[in-house]
């Protein structure tokens, strides 16, 4: 990309999870750079809380567009219709099948596409074949002309890929008296060592288990912090030991709301040890933040965790996901000193190798 001001469109409808946070990165790059940006997206995105949140800033200086279902061919509408540079699709994972099944792109400037999904290593079992037909698309489409795919990774990998890379950006907003604050307004006494699942909590982040395994410490001096948006049915799966909890001399605290930028950073800072316990597979952002932070991490389930974890020694350490070894890692956590952060974690890279802003600064890829 030159640096003569250009158009980019960002296309993505869906407000879930970290993709309108990602839409923001984009933008404020563009923004920074003098482009045009041009976002397509739904209206149910649009009336979301998430919406509001990361790019409730950035509507007076970005156009927005509601588009119907996001194909090929409505983004080779968009593309010519507006002269775009680059068109970009942080959730892309069907958009690069989409365009591996055709001859290539046939749009206005570069397609740019993001896969958040990578495929697991494939098996010799014939149930796991989609992983490998997934893969052979997404080589095949990154090697199409004018078309850039790059894998989504977790803010500490590093090694080597068949596809291009983004690692997951990390950002972390506020100071100490931003933290300090936080600590005070949520009653987070500094003389308990508190443990936190933190972020968007649904079935996949394993709360239950999380929770039976803070109540079978053999220790008061300790404290639970559940922050973020949580599922209903989750919550009330909880109940009994939040209650049993909150009779005992363990500290609890359960702040059920979307956190703002600035609530969720502080809450990485201000947990002594933060627990992953993922049934789902891929990057987790909250471990790029607890990284930078240096706040200890358990984690558990997931190998992509378990991998991410082998990069973190000293600061994370993977379990299997039962609630006994997870209180083990519990025990053994409160008795360690607080970890050092990791430096150079960044969002500038993520937003550049998705807008092709140079060379990709992450790692190598064959």
């Amino acid at each position: 990309m030159s640096g003569l001001a250009q158009t980019i469109i960002i296309a993505e409808p869906n407000p879930d999870g970290h993709r309108l946070y990602y839409v923001a990165l984009l933008v404020d790059e563009c923004l920074s750079r003098g482009h045009k940006v041009v976002f397509l997206t739904s209206t149910a995105a649009i009336d979301s809380a998430e919406f509001q949140l990361h790019l409730g800033a950035y509507v007076e200086k970005i156009a927005v567009e509601t588009m119907g279902p996001l194909t090929l061919n409505s983004l080779t509408s968009a593309s010519g219709r507006y002269n775009a540079t680059v068109t970009v699709i942080p959730d892309g994972d069907r958009t690069a099948l989409a365009v591996a099944q055709t001859t290539g792109w046939r749009g206005h400037g570069t397609l740019s596409i993001l896969v958040m999904r990578e495929p697991r290593p494939v098996t010799i079992r014939g149930f796991k074949i989609k992983a490998l037909v997934k893969s052979l698309l997404i080589k095949r489409a990154s090697r199409m002309r004018r078309v850039r795919v790059l894998i989504l990774k977790s803010a500490v990998w590093s090694g080597r890929s068949a596809v291009e890379v983004a690692r997951d950006p990390v950002t972390l907003v506020g100071n100490e008296s931003d933290i300090d604050n936080f600590r005070m307004t949520n009653d987070l006494s500094g003389a308990t060592y508190w443990y936190s699942v933190l972020g968007a909590i649904n079935g996949r982040k394993n709360l239950p288990l999380v929770v039976e395994a803070f109540e079978m410490l053999d220790r008061q001096d300790v404290g639970l912090l559940v922050a973020g948006k949580c599922d209903p049915e989750v919550i009330a799966a909880c109940e009994p030991a939040f209650e049993r909890i909150q009779a005992s001399e363990k500290r609890l605290v359960i702040l059920d709301k979307m956190l703002t930028d600035l609530e969720l950073d502080s809450a990485v800072v201000a947990s002594d040890c933060l627990v992953l316990a993922h049934s789902n597979e891929g990057p987790s952002g909250l471990m790029g933040k607890a990284a930078a932070a240096g706040t200890r991490m358990i984690t558990a389930g997931a190998s992509s965790l378990r991998t991410d974890s082998a990069n973190l020694p000293g600061l994370a350490v993977w379990v299997s996901l039962s609630a006994v070894d997870i209180n083990s890692a519990m025990a053994v956590a409160n008795r360690l000193p607080r970890p050092k952060p990791i430096a150079g974690l960044g969002r500038e890279e993520f937003a550049s190798a998705l807008l092709g802003i140079g060379a990709n600064p992450f790692g190598t890829y064959e």
